[in-house]
């Protein structure tokens, strides 16, 4: 079984890192209190007009902090 995350807001699907409404610090703590211990990956369409290795880099970056 493998989660996907990306960041998103209520009107759109796919934004920048940081400029959803996902809490992932809340996301995390969820999966732990249910004993999740499976893949966690990132789903990440290109954003036109975004440098997309910079987005994943971001997101990889929050998601080690939070693990």
């Amino acid at each position: 079984m493998c989660l996907d995350v990306s960041d998103s807001t209520n009107s759109d699907l796919h934004v920048r890192v940081g400029q959803g409404e996902i809490d992932y610090g809340k996301l995390i703590s969820q999966l732990e209190q249910v004993g999740y211990d499976r893949a966690l990956s990132i789903h990440m369409p290109p954003i036109e007009g975004q440098d997309h290795r910079a987005e994943m880099r971001k997101m990889r970056l929050l998601l080690d902090s939070l693990l």
